[in-house]
């Protein structure tokens, strides 16, 4: 197939047709995925670890073929990621492979990415069993196609399964105590209810007060229309806290209800703090 033109606009579905033949010409039966197969197969003769703040770099070898570096201070889950990137480069834009300096080109990189890491067909069948998509879903997807919980959550959300975003959020230390730091927001393109990574949430806001208080638990949140809101779910992992809200809005009412019969006595919906694009008091 000839290379994609990444100033073209509309080729996600060209990008996902290229992984998806990929896969098949390689036979990849089951998962994790073999990425080394892959990367055999689009000219990758080796791939070294090295101390280098780079997540990965491609390099055309002078005897033909390419070589992959990846950091080998990263997670493994990050490493399979970054390799399957340098993959699709070579498998997209064969005559620009090592150049990563286009957004379109990344972008679309990172959507055959994901569709080599974590392939729709066996992602259907692993969600198979699940009556609905949730955090409980990204864990598994996570620890099956051995990939990180961001990569999962673009997955799912942007595979027609569920319509949301994760937050991923870090709980932090600076001189002046802990904090709650966004590092990751993967969601449904076109979602207009995402905020940016970098925000963070003091103990003083209502958002703290509700995921640290709990191991697990709902979640409602705000929203810019009057009297709606959105639910969520939460678990804490360690010093890592997910939300996932979907995005069906629900009535203001209902979510005051449903939190007073839960946590009796604990503030209500009403009464949280006005909002900034979406999900209330937070801030740089």
């Amino acid at each position: 197939m000839p290379p994609l033109d990444a100033s073209r606009k509309h080729n996600v579905a060209e990008a996902l047709g290229k992984a998806r033949a990929l896969l098949e010409d390689c036979q990849v039966q089951g998962i994790p995925v073999d990425l080394a197969r892959l990367a055999k197969q689009v000219g990758i003769k080796q791939v070294t670890e090295l101390n280098t703040r780079l997540d990965g770099q491609l390099l055309e070898l002078p005897a033909g073929g390419y070589e992959v570096i990846l950091s080998k201070l990263a997670p493994a889950t990050r490493k399979r990621f970054t390799l399957a990137h340098e993959i699709a480069h070579l498998l997209l834009f064969p005559q620009q492979a090592e150049c990563h300096l286009h957004r379109e080109t990344e972008e679309l990189c990172n959507v055959a990415a994901s569709e080599l890491l974590i392939p729709a067909r066996f992602l259907t069948r692993v969600l198979a069993a699940d009556p609905a998509v949730s955090i409980q879903s990204l864990l598994k997807v996570s620890r099956l196609f051995r990939c990180s919980l961001e990569a999962a959550g673009w997955k799912i959300l942007n595979s027609g399964l569920v319509s949301g975003a994760l937050l991923m959020w870090k709980i932090a230390d600076e001189a002046e105590g802990e904090f709650l730091e966004l590092v990751a927001v993967p969601h449904t393109w076109g979602s207009q209810r995402v905020v940016d990574q970098g925000l963070r949430v003091y103990p003083e806001d209502w958002l703290w007060d509700t995921v640290m208080n709990a191991i697990e638990g709902r979640i409602w949140f705000p929203s810019t229309r009057p009297g709606m809101c959105y639910m969520g779910e939460f678990v804490r992992l360690r010093r890592i806290i997910l939300i996932f809200v979907g995005d069906e809005l629900h009535p203001t009412d209902s979510a005051d209800s449903a939190q007073s019969r839960a946590q009796p006595g604990v503030q209500k919906f009403s009464a949280l703090p006005k909002v900034s694009r979406g999900l209330g008091s937070l801030r740089r």
